[in-house]
Parts: C-alpha cells; sequence; structure tokens
C-alpha cells in the first residue's frame, strides 16, 4: 500500500487556493467528530456557528436581497389598494355607494364576483404570451381610474351645482366603474404577485421569501380589514375610494420602476439579472 505524506512548511503564509480546501477539510472533520462524540458540544458548537455565519452572508447578498424586497412591496402596496376590502364587504360598500333602491345589492355582489373570475382566467392565458410588466401596467391604470372616478362621483352632489346625473344613469355608472375596478384589480394585481414570487427569488431561498412574505401580508391584510369600520366612518365611501384610487396609482409607479420582466426567460436568466448593479428595471443594461 502507497503512503502519500503531506509536508507543510514552516513559513506562515498560505496559498490562497488551498484555503478553500483546508476549510472544507476542517469542516468535514468537525462534522465526523460531532457522530463520533454526539456529547461533546464544544464539537458541534463552532460548526454550527460557521453554518449560521455561512447563511447569513450568504443570504444578505443584492442578488438575494433586490429580488426579496421588490416582490415585498409589490405585495404590500397592494393592500390600501382595496381589493380584499371591497371582497370582503362587497354587499356594504354597495350600499353605501349605490343609491337606488332598484338594485339588489346581493345580486350585484354575484355580478362582481363573476367579472373577477372571468378576468383571473383571461389573464391567466394572457400570462402564456404576455408580459408581466404589460398585465400591471393595464391593471394599475384601470384601477387607478376607476378607483378616483368613484371617489369624485359622490362628492359632486355636494357642490353648489350638485350632481349633473341623475340618480337612475348615476347609479348606473356607479355600478360599472366598481365592475372596472374590481375586474381590473384581479386581472393583474391579484393574479400577479404568487407567481412573481415564484418566478424572482432564488432556488435556496424561496422557501423562507415565500413563507415571510405571505405572513406578513396576512397580518397588514388583517390589521387594515379590522380597521374598515372605522375608516368608512371617517372617510365616508367616496374618501376611500379616493384612498384606493391613490394607491393603486403608487402601486402603478412602483412596478413600472421596479418590476423585472420575467415572461419568456429562464430561472438562472431572472437570477443573472439581479447580479447586475442595477436596482431599477428602467437602468439595466440592455
Amino acid at each position: 500500500m502507497q503512503t502519500t505524506t503531506v509536508v507543510l512548511s514552516n513559513s506562515n503564509t498560505v496559498p490562497f487556493s488551498n484555503v478553500f480546501v483546508f476549510s472544507d477539510a476542517r469542516e468535514e472533520l468537525d462534522g465526523l467528530r460531532a457522530r463520533l462524540h454526539p456529547n461533546e458540544q464544544i464539537c458541534q458548537t463552532p460548526l454550527l456557528s460557521r453554518k449560521i455565519r455561512e447563511t447569513v452572508s450568504d443570504n444578505f447578498k443584492p442578488r438575494i436581497l433586490k429580488p426579496f424586497f421588490i416582490i415585498h412591496l409589490f405585495n404590500i402596496l397592494q393592500i390600501p389598494c382595496g381589493l380584499n376590502i371591497l371582497t370582503y364587504y362587497t354587499v356594504d360598500i354597495l350600499s353605501k355607494t349605490i343609491i337606488d333602491e332598484t338594485q339588489d345589492d346581493y345580486s350585484n355582489n354575484v355580478i362582481v364576483s363573476g367579472v373577477r373570475v372571468i378576468t383571473i382566467l383571461i389573464s391567466t392565458i394572457l400570462m402564456l404570451r404576455a408580459g408581466r410588466r404589460t398585465l400591471t401596467m393595464i391593471s394599475g391604470i384601470l384601477s387607478s381610474l376607476s378607483a378616483l372616478c368613484l371617489g369624485i362621483i359622490p362628492s359632486l352632489s355636494t357642490t353648489t351645482f350638485g350632481s349633473p346625473l341623475s340618480p337612475q344613469i348615476e347609479a348606473n355608472v356607479t355600478f360599472a366603474l366598481i365592475i372596472i375596478y374590481a375586474g381590473s384589480m384581479s386581472f393583474g394585481f391579484f393574479a400577479l404577485p404568487p407567481i412573481m414570487i415564484g418566478e424572482t427569488q432564488p432556488s435556496h431561498f424561496r422557501g423562507f421569501a415565500c413563507g415571510y412574505i405571505y405572513t406578513m401580508n396576512d397580518l397588514l391584510l388583517g390589521g387594515f380589514l379590522k380597521i374598515y369600520p372605522w375608516m368608512s366612518t371617517t372617510l365616508q365611501i367616496h374618501g376611500f375610494f379616493l384612498l384606493f384610487g391613490i394607491s393603486c396609482a403608487v402601486c402603478t409607479i412602483f412596478p413600472y420602476l421596479f418590476l423585472p420582466e420575467t415572461q419568456g426567460l429562464t430561472l438562472q436568466q431572472i437570477e443573472d439579472y439581479f447580479q447586475q448593479p442595477n436596482i431599477m428595471w428602467i437602468t439595466r443594461n440592455r
């Protein structure tokens, strides 16, 4: 049997290329010692602390943090846009918005829900070909304009000249705007975030990112839903929709500046994009 002897020089200088070899060998040795002597905590502690340091250093890098914060903020900015408020309190919002006794709020609720289902199906089909940013811009522009109009129309009756629309026409226009608002929000803002989380996050970080983002969003959304009665009394229904419209406009500008286009790209190509020095999509290297 041949024996290989490794001779170490007396010099204090260690070649840079051998540092990683020594580190891997030391890590493997610590793992073997931990298995042979499981009760010796002194052997396990250095290995555990090194693993923690390596995990922290690997995840606190720009290529990890950039997609994480972009998608996280994209989800948070949608909370005050009002889609979930409309979903949970549709009948109450319709009763305060449409002042027309001939219309049944519960039947209108079914219509709004049906429109949402149809728009989600359409956006799901379009995602096979259309860009993510295109769907987001369409959703944001239509939802912000319709919500702002819903905030302006009820306030016209309080002006000196009064509303130029008859009560019946105003009720029909308001209901049409609510359908446009609910449909456009579901078209992009509702459907894209779950897909974008999976597409933008690195593979080894995706599980933590999905769990953390959804947990924080659910907590913030729960708090926002709980203050709806207070907000509806304080802001009134027209102030509510003005808030929704402004939030939708902000949620449209943010993805226009930062959200990357992932349609047609592989996961590796998306990770390569986030290794570029830019943060905003509009300043990327073309």
